[in-house]
């Protein structure tokens, strides 16, 4: 939840980028590291719970295992193409700045 609300904040903001310039990528790193991190385990913790629990028979681990792969693979190609389609739309660069305008990078 601090992740969401902080990459939340900054987002709508820019405090970071605004108020550090080129050195506030340098906290963006860690942070999306560590965001990578907690994804990955996540990720993991999953299959490892599918291949341990008990409930699931014996023959149909693998098949669970499979189903999890196949849905997390389907979501991502979903999240990327709603990601190139909002990029080339409602959240193209126009629509979100003024284009008239010079773009101001940096302070």
């Amino acid at each position: 939840a601090c992740n969401a609300i902080f990459w939340g904040f900054e987002a709508t903001t820019h405090f970071i980028r605004n108020g550090l310039g080129l050195t506030g990528f340098y906290l963006y790193i860690p942070l999306a590291a560590v965001i990578g991190l907690m994804g990955g385990l996540s990720y993991v913790n999953c299959m490892y719970q599918i291949q341990q629990n008990e409930d699931i028979p014996t023959d149909l681990r693998q098949l669970a295992v499979n189903l999890c792969f196949a849905s997390s693979n389907i979501g991502i190609v979903l999240a990327s193409g709603l990601d190139l389609w909002l990029a080339n739309t409602a959240l193209s660069q126009c629509n979100i700045y003024d284009c008239s305008k010079p773009p101001q990078i940096y302070n």
